[in-house]
């Protein structure tokens, strides 16, 4: 019984191989088409960001007429080499690219950390195509630029007085931690919305080191302060966005600062604006105030 199991174990992976070759007849049969990096460098900030993967795109030439799979190693390059799984993560090795997009990506994200260091490499090369060709430009040197040594200019300029320029002005304040704090170079609050120094706004700070770009991300659905309305008594004031009659809690605001740290512009639409939601044992009661708001201007 044992050798019968067996054997049927092994017939049944020679079958599964044959069918993994039958798959390849659906690739490009054509030929003259090749598959190669579309560039020959490229740089990142080392910071992980939610959500955020980076690409590292592969372009088909010629004319194919099926999908090209392409196979790519990675090894780290340069006098500090990035290390796979500890300084970024590949998503596929194996990426398939249809013929008429004729181009491909490998996603990759940095994992980041929390030290200053030199910036890291490291090279990916294209090792297999099916269906194609590998052509000249087979590598993509990839630089994950530190960005620890950047921060803390970046992080304290942020700090201090702006002028909120919309449909309702105000001076806000930006505090932060002191550099021996937890918090310094990762969390910032914003005070004095609508000319209430009480109502208060958590930011999260992020710096990338490759474009050189600072940004405070508030996240909506927030507690910014508690305020005692008549006929209701205590409330929850909540951070939202009004836009299209309605009222939303989820998501966030984004102020993308100028290099100069003299100017920062929100990601929110002509149509859209900040709004003051009232709760109440998480029950939605109303709204405060609404107000848009355009950009910061820096207080001299």
């Amino acid at each position: 019984m044992k050798f019968n199991k067996i054997y049927a174990i092994a017939l049944a992976a020679l079958t599964l191989t044959a069918c993994s070759d039958d798959d390849d007849n659906g690739l490009n049969s054509t030929s003259g088409v090749t598959v190669q990096m579309q560039q020959s460098t490229m740089s990142v900030s080392e910071d992980m960001q939610q959500g955020v993967y980076y690409k590292v795109p592969i372009v088909v030439t010629g004319e194919a007429n099926g999908p090209v799979e392409v196979t790519v190693e990675v090894q780290g390059t340069g006098t500090t080499p990035a290390t796979e799984d500890e300084h970024y993560v590949i998503t596929d090795k194996t990426i398939t690219i249809d013929a008429d997009t004729q181009i491909g990506y490998v996603e990759f994200y940095p994992k980041g950390d929390d030290v200053i260091n030199d910036d890291r490499q490291f090279i990916v090369t294209i090792t297999g195509a099916k269906g194609a060709t590998i052509g000249t430009e087979s590598t993509c040197i990839v630089t994950l630029v530190d960005n620890e040594g950047m921060i803390p200019r970046a992080y304290e300029s942020v700090l201090g007085q702006w002028n909120l320029n919309g449909s309702r002005p105000c001076v806000l304040t930006i505090n932060g931690f002191d550099a021996d704090e937890e918090g310094y170079g990762k969390t910032v609050y914003i005070s004095g919305w609508a000319g209430y120094s009480f109502v208060i706004a958590e930011g999260n700070f992020n710096f990338d080191a490759s474009s050189m770009q600072a940004t405070v991300v508030m996240n909506l659905g927030q507690k910014l302060a508690d305020v005692e309305f008549t006929g209701l008594g205590v409330c929850d004031v909540v951070l939202c966005i009004a836009a299209d009659g309605k009222v939303y809690n989820g998501g966030t605001i984004e102020a993308a600062f100028d290099s100069e740290y003299t100017n920062a512009t929100f990601d929110i639409s002509t149509d859209e604006e900040i709004y003051f939601g009232v709760f109440q044992n998480g029950s939605y009661m109303g709204g405060w105030m609404r107000f848009t708001a355009e950009s910061l201007t820096k207080v001299q």
